[in-house]
């Protein structure tokens, strides 16, 4: 159940009190308690560096291989850089088959493998309360491009719960691959303390309460100012885990250059409202037609 916290006021908070240097078996009462206090967690170095290795050359092979098929230039290489190449191309000259690359990669084997990594699997299962067992994952991973200066893929401030009504409990996983996320070259920004609140929503096609067929649907909670916002610095290797009620939203990268994230959720099904396979149901559209069967208390 959550609480209302409309009328308290809230000190504003510096990201290193939900920041662990390093992921530590020994500090999992602690990681907790700091995740149910505001929300969110970061832990430093969680991500070894070969995850993101075999995630770049994985992703570049799956570009490229796109990118032939629609009469791209081949480019040779397993840099970054590289990917860059592709990820600006298909996104200028056919972004559908951008949006194929990109699922692509997102059900591969290195995205399973980050998915599934044994600490990042250990500290879910905490959260949860569950066994590792138990854990029922989204997808094999997320793979997100962050383009510069795009506005069409920005979500406003809402709640995971929000798009996932029928889905009780689970968790969510954001973090940077290949360059470090800050406020000016679109980082998530969060608001601690507002998972414990109810949030009331507006869900429109669209950006900033305006129409756009071209943009993302929102579930937007209108801003409140209770909340103080904070833009979170994250270096590749790092993983932020984050409440399914704790309001957030993405930002414009403002930079030059592509940054790419990772994301996945982690779920326990048991207090689920639908014995459906489906877990993005989208009660508020056409999509609540596949809900399934319902289940009744």
């Amino acid at each position: 159940m959550y609480m209302n916290i409309s009328e308290n006021k809230l000190e504003k908070i510096q990201q290193s009190e939900y920041t662990f240097s390093s992921y530590d078996i020994n500090k999992f009462s602690e990681m907790k308690q700091i995740f149910q206090k505001y929300g969110l967690i970061i832990i430093k170095n969680i991500i070894n560096e070969s995850f993101i290795e075999n995630i770049l050359e994985c992703a570049i092979h799956q570009y490229r291989q796109t990118g032939r098929k629609i009469g791209l230039d081949n480019k040779d290489g397993s840099t970054l850089e590289i990917l860059d190449y592709y990820v600006e191309e298909l996104e200028n000259k056919d972004r559908i088959a951008a949006k194929q690359a990109q699922g692509l990669i997102s059900k591969s084997i290195p995205m399973s493998q980050l998915s599934t990594n044994k600490s990042i699997i250990e500290i879910i299962s905490k959260l949860l309360d569950i066994e590792t067992k138990e854990i029922i994952l989204e997808s094999s991973g997320g793979f997100v491009p962050n383009i510069p200066n795009n506005k069409s893929r920005l979500y406003t401030y809402h709640s995971e719960e929000h798009w996932l009504p029928y889905r009780k409990k689970f968790i969510n996983i954001w973090a940077p691959l290949f360059r470090t996320k800050k406020s000016t070259n679109g980082t998530m920004y969060v608001k601690p303390y507002s998972h414990l609140d109810n949030h009331e929503f507006q869900e429109y096609r669209g950006f900033d309460q305006n129409y756009d067929d071209m943009y993302y649907m929102q579930y937007e909670v209108p801003e409140n100012q209770k909340y103080f916002e904070m833009a979170l610095e994250v270096e590749p290797k790092d993983a932020v885990f984050f409440h399914s009620n704790l309001l957030h939203k993405s930002e414009l990268n403002a930079s030059n250059k592509i940054g790419y994230l990772f994301i996945d959720r982690y779920f326990d099904l048991k207090n689920d409202l639908t014995i459906s396979s489906q877990l993005g149901l989208r009660p508020y559209s056409s999509e609540a037609e596949k809900i399934g069967r319902k289940i009744y208390f």
